[in-house]
């Protein structure tokens, strides 16, 4: 037996542009559609059309790059080149034989000032950081760092791939640190405040941090520096 379903809108040529979940009880299917996503439900018949060009603020067109839904709150995330939007279903619906409806409530555009980061951890507990070979090119990437956390052994002296290896954005650590100094409880004590320069100077200097918690509890911190910006 042969089904054909024709889907309104021209869709995306991508797998990143279609998604299926559920949620409330219900069965939704969400494909891109050039400018647009569209939510369908189980029958492929259409709930709404959410405009890319309009919820983002754009003259241009922006084209369905990857979306996807939460199967736990609902919202609906849509990337396009230049944007990350967030769609949240709407509360206080009483018809229960309606289905949600879905209103822009996050947008995030793109930096022009820096790029994308990967991070990968492997068997051999080498941590791999990657960036675009050309800006142009964002999809294609090469290896601009390698930390390997046998080569800084402290404390700990089995290997120390077996614990993993977590990054750490430098302007949320540096917000931590002075959070931490300005609800600092003895403040009249120097040790502490000295601890507290020493971290504010590693956060200033350093763009990204990546860190490691031995089984001894030990921990390792490595530094990186200007990591996002662009070459």
């Amino acid at each position: 037996m042969l089904l054909q379903q024709v889907c309104p809108g021209k869709t995306s040529a991508s797998y990143q542009s279609i998604h299926l979940a559920s949620y409330d009880g219900q069965r939704y299917i969400l494909y891109g559609a050039t400018d647009t996503a569209v939510i369908c439900d189980a029958s492929f018949r259409p709930i709404q059309i959410l405009f890319l060009q309009h919820d983002s603020h754009e003259e241009e067109n922006q084209m369905v790059s990857a979306l996807a839904m939460s199967e736990f709150d609902g919202k609906i995330a849509v990337t396009t080149r230049r944007h990350v939007l967030i769609y949240g279903p709407e509360t206080g619906k009483t018809n229960k034989q309606q289905h949600d409806q879905w209103q822009p409530c996050w947008m995030q555009q793109k930096a022009s000032e820096h790029v994308n980061i990967l991070f990968t951890m492997a068997k051999d507990g080498v941590c791999r950081i990657w960036s675009p070979l050309l800006l142009s090119q964002p999809r294609i990437m090469s290896i601009c760092a390698i930390i390997d956390p046998n080569q800084w052994l402290v404390s700990q002296q089995q290997s120390a791939s077996q614990y993993p290896i977590h990054a750490l954005d430098g302007m949320e650590f540096l917000m931590a640190v002075e959070y931490a100094e300005s609800h600092a409880f003895d403040r009249d004590s120097d040790v502490q405040g000295i601890r507290l320069r020493k971290l504010q100077e590693l956060a200033q200097d350093t763009s990204d941090l990546f860190f490691q918690i031995q089984g001894d509890g030990s921990m390792i911190i490595w530094g990186v520096q200007a990591l996002r910006q662009k070459s």
